[in-house]
């Protein structure tokens, strides 16, 4: 089994969390 790298892990969290933010507000902003 290949090790994950937690830096690389945490990083993608973030921009998966970014992209979740931005969509969410983006949404929000437009009233779906």
């Amino acid at each position: 089994m290949k090790r994950i790298d937690p830096l690389l892990v945490s990083f993608d969290h973030i921009e998966i969390q970014r992209a979740w933010t931005i969509g969410t507000w983006q949404a929000s902003l437009i009233g779906v």
